[in-house]
């Protein structure tokens, strides 16, 4: 990524953090080289859980895919792009959802959402970012 990229994805991840008074590390991270998919299929972030060498679990660290931020910044100049802020926004809420609810079902989806909505809420109201 290049440093307006890096810049545009820090400033929104902290942001995020911040108004939700977590510590979690968030990382870019260009997922296809270390993860095997199909095609067509894409993988926008990970929750990775993080554990001792005797399987204690030690913590969390979350990863977003690069060329999906780099999609996301360039995707907000143009009005038909399916990539934007919201988007970012939806996918870092939806990995921070998995320090809670590990399991992709409805309890996830909807914490993935208020999530979401907090943030989105409190930035048109902050106006700032």
């Amino acid at each position: 990524m290049n440093d307006k990229e890096y810049r545009y994805f820090n400033t929104l991840k902290n942001y995020i953090l911040r108004r939700l008074n977590i510590k979690v590390d968030i990382y870019p991270l260009d997922h296809k080289l270390f993860i095997s998919m199909e095609e067509d299929e894409e993988v926008l972030g990970c929750c990775h859980k993080i554990r001792s060498e005797s399987g204690d679990l030690k913590g969390y660290l979350i990863t977003i895919d690069e060329p999906y931020i780099r999609a996301c910044y360039y995707g907000r100049q143009t009005a038909y792009s399916p990539y934007s802020d919201n988007q970012l926004i939806e996918t870092i809420c939806h990995e921070i959802a998995h320090l809670y609810i590990w399991e992709h079902n409805e309890d996830h989806k909807n914490l993935t959402n208020e999530l979401y909505d907090f943030i989105v809420s409190s930035i048109e109201k902050n106006k700032k970012l």
